[in-house]
């Protein structure tokens, strides 16, 4: 749906919305654009929007649950911390995740041209999930790359796998995996898997 669609929806009547959100940079931007008024996008990871949610849910008391737009394997930390908080939550299921038509074509592509990266960045929990037993059955040495998180979940989901995790960025952003990647490695040859 485009922006000039949603602002014809019936439930956006051009007041401004509070919308309460993890993304930075380019979240912020699209929900600027709707005339959201944004807040929390400094949090990082939902354990750390809980307080932010219940400061600004204490002061603007509402019979409306918040709204959660989500993917449809969304994790459980936001809505029970809400929950238990007292606070209604509607969820939505706005996207669902799956995995890249081309990624085992293009990650053997990667491979036969480069060969094995020193590091992998893994952005995302379903970035692990689709890609990780792939990774290590088409790589000649699995146990010498570098494997790097985003942030807690995406390390907590590599390690269900039994990944051992090199390094965790110190924030979801460009800096923060930068700063991951400098403190295992000093060569920049890494393959990102989003």
């Amino acid at each position: 749906m485009s922006l000039k669609n949603f602002r014809r929806t019936s439930f956006f009547d051009g007041t401004t919305w509070a919308c309460l959100l993890l993304g930075r940079k380019a979240t912020n931007e699209a929900a600027t654009q709707l005339g959201l008024k944004t807040m929390g996008s400094e949090a990082g990871n939902a354990k750390a929007l809980v307080p932010i949610i219940k400061q600004w849910f204490g002061s603007n008391l509402s019979d409306k649950p918040l709204l959660f737009p989500c993917a449809d394997i969304r994790k459980d930390i936001l809505p029970e911390a809400l929950k238990t908080a007292g606070i209604p939550l509607q969820e939505l299921i706005a996207y669902c995740t799956s995995p890249h038509s081309d990624l085992q074509e293009n990650v053997q592509s990667y491979l036969r041209s480069e060969g094995d990266p020193q590091c992998i960045v893994f952005y995302s929990p379903s970035s692990v999930q689709y890609s990780i037993q792939f990774l290590q059955s088409h790589m000649k040495d699995w146990q010498s790359v570098k494997l790097i998180s985003i942030g807690p979940s995406t390390s907590d989901a590599m390690e269900t796998t039994g990944c051992s995790v090199t390094a965790t960025a110190s924030r979801p952003s460009p800096e923060g995996i930068l700063e991951a990647i400098r403190s295992c490695t000093q060569t920049e040859m890494c393959l990102g898997s989003s």
